[in-house]
């Protein structure tokens, strides 16, 4: 687990990471390289947007489920799991 406050998160595959601020405006979100690609490497976030909305920004090499990019709702916590280049979005209310 490694948890982060702060409005830029480099994910570390195959790390549990967890963004506990619920004020940030901006959320900047980057995969770091895979130090073993023998491996199945998972990048996976969860964060909560803050009241007035958060502005969530992620790799646009990502390819969303359905063909749809994510948006983000106001007091809502997202969990977001990525797999070769692959993005999955749950919404927690």
């Amino acid at each position: 687990l490694q948890t982060s406050t702060s409005n830029s998160m480099a994910l570390t595959p195959n790390v549990y990471h967890r963004n506990t601020s619920t004020t940030l405006s901006t959320l900047t979100i980057t995969l770091g390289a895979a130090s073993d690609t023998t491996i199945l490497n998972e990048y996976f976030v969860e964060f909560t947007t803050r009241s007035a909305g958060t502005t969530v920004s992620l790799p646009s090499t990502i390819k969303w489920a359905n063909g749809e990019t994510p948006t983000f709702e106001a007091s809502t916590t997202y969990q977001i799991s990525i797999v070769n280049n692959l993005g999955t979005v749950q919404k927690f209310k």
